[in-house]
């Protein structure tokens, strides 16, 4: 797998709005149906979300080396450091995007829920979960900084990925009216 993180931030945005682009059409096309077109959509979901996940295994722990063992507890260190990091608002984004395709499939992947502000709250707290899960792991193993940022970044993508979902769900309740 090419090391995404590599690649220049202009062509990993413009790779994210073309595949963000690419759900919504699908979202916009097949969502609305019932039966076999929504559960075929559903489950296609499922699998991205499970990808997700790999990808964020693959990304964050999966092939690292053993280092030292490194903690950086401060909110906000790495957006303050961006005067004197150039590397930091790339990693800030990476951070975001690496999330944003686990908030955008999970809420589909869950199935129809009565109430779906639980459910995108429950997303949202699974986001969390797994980058504090990440983090740890990290710490634990010494195979990277354990960054309160990190942590904050991730969640903020899966809340980001989540919205397209809420703003479905709004406009869709508009349209019925």
């Amino acid at each position: 797998m090419l090391n995404f993180y590599a690649f220049p931030l202009e062509c990993v945005c413009c790779i994210i709005i073309l595949l963000i682009s690419i759900w919504t059409i699908l979202e916009w096309l097949l969502s609305g149906r019932g039966g076999k077109v929504y559960l075929s959509w559903r489950y296609i979901n499922i699998v991205l979300y499970v990808f997700s996940l790999f990808l964020i295994l693959k990304m964050t722990i999966l092939g690292r080396t053993v280092g030292n063992r490194e903690i950086e507890l401060l909110p906000f260190y790495t957006i303050n450091t961006i005067s004197d990091n150039s590397e930091a608002v790339r990693m800030i984004v990476m951070n975001i995007i690496l999330f944003f395709p686990l908030g955008l499939t999970m809420p589909i992947a869950l199935g129809r829920v009565k109430n779906t502000r639980r459910k995108w709250l429950l997303c949202i707290i699974v986001g969390l979960g797994i980058s504090l899960s990440v983090e740890i792991i990290q710490y634990y193993f010494c195979i990277g900084i354990a960054e309160t940022d990190d942590v904050i970044c991730n969640t903020f993508g899966t809340l980001l990925g989540v919205m397209p979902n809420i703003l479905a769900n709004y406009f869709g309740k508009q349209r019925k009216c």
